[in-house]
């Protein structure tokens, strides 16, 4: 049967909000009753005695491109645990899981109020073993359905919680991969909250190549071009930088990337052709018209189409500070 993971004691989600966390669906059981029993294999679940699914009836889940996240509590908490999906052959998925067993240790020591915290790994049994991570539950969801309740939120603010989670990401040699909305959570005091770094990085290593199919579209759509054209399979500091900036003008100006693209191949030749993800708006985005030229700049520069001409996370960070903080635009950008 369908399984909920709610604690009694925990908020249920509002499902009339398309929370990322809070979509309702049907899951195989067995991966559920093994979250927190053994299976009768050779092997047993290996998630904590301490994680606890209630109420056996329905599960909250969302389904992205790497895994599928269901609700429950850990140590009286809300938790989120995001169960991998596994592809290919049983050898492809014991690579996978031994890939996250080996990164998620030094996942585990990464502090920052703007990265995801990850409290443990387990395995979850159906046709075969896959990783799951245990991290908070963020009930705000992600960026997107925060700015859908939220629309008068200080954007720049979000934007600001990004690059400082990239930069801490960055300089503890962690490159995120796959970064996009839907993987920018929202945390109870409003701030963004970057997750799901090294997840894709994980994909390559399994299967040796990035899965454009599996994928889908909103990933190609934040992706930087040398990813796209086959130049390199292993995404950078400097890939991170591209894609922070298209989730950067999303927020702002609330389009997708390449919104006029309707296809991937659409995207995947816009890209080789070098068009830029967005056009430059008609309209201000804020009400200092120098702010907003000062935006377009930085963030063209983060598009630059040679990876090592682009900023580094921490100069474009320095530069939103400035920003924010009033300073005149004029020679910020110049000293990048």
């Amino acid at each position: 049967m369908p399984v909920r993971f709610a604690s009694p004691n925990t908020e249920r989600p509002n499902l009339s909000m398309p929370n990322a966390y809070t979509h309702a669906s049907s899951v195989p059981s067995s991966i559920l009753n093994a979250l927190v029993q053994p299976t009768g294999g050779s092997e047993q679940a290996t998630f904590p005695r301490n994680f606890i699914p209630d109420a056996p009836d329905r599960v909250y889940s969302v389904h992205g491109g790497y895994g599928d996240v269901y609700k429950g509590t850990y140590n009286g908490t809300a938790v989120a645990v995001k169960v991998m999906r596994g592809h290919g052959t049983p050898h492809d998925t014991e690579k996978q899981k031994q890939h996250f067993r080996h990164e998620i240790p030094a996942w585990r020591q990464l502090s920052h109020p703007n990265v995801l915290p990850i409290f443990d790994l387990g395995d979850t049994f159906d046709v075969a073993i896959t990783p799951a991570i245990i991290s908070p539950w963020m009930k705000n969801g992600n960026v997107q359905d925060y700015l859908r309740c939220n629309p008068n939120t200080d954007r720049l603010k979000l934007i600001l919680g990004i690059a400082l989670g990239l930069e801490y990401l960055h300089s503890k040699n962690v490159v995120h991969g796959d970064l996009h909305t839907r993987n920018i959570l929202v945390n109870d005091h409003g701030m963004a909250v970057v997750a799901d770094f090294g997840h894709s990085l994980m994909r390559i290593e399994t299967y040796g190549e990035l899965d454009f199919a599996t994928d889908g579209l909103c990933h190609i759509r934040h992706m930087a071009p040398e990813l796209v054209a086959g130049e390199t399979q292993h995404p950078s500091d400097k890939s991170d930088v591209y894609s922070f900036a298209s989730v950067s003008f999303e927020i702002l100006s609330g389009l997708h990337p390449f919104s006029n693209f309707g296809s991937s191949v659409d995207i995947i030749l816009a890209l080789y052709e070098g068009i830029l993800p967005f056009d430059r708006p008609k309209e201000p985005l804020f009400s200092h018209s120098g702010l907003d030229q000062a935006i377009w700049e930085l963030m063209t520069l983060c598009w630059n189409g040679v990876p090592d001409d682009r900023p580094s996370m921490t100069h474009s960070h320095n530069v939103l500070v400035k920003l924010q903080a009033g300073n005149s635009p004029s020679g910020i950008l110049a000293r990048l």
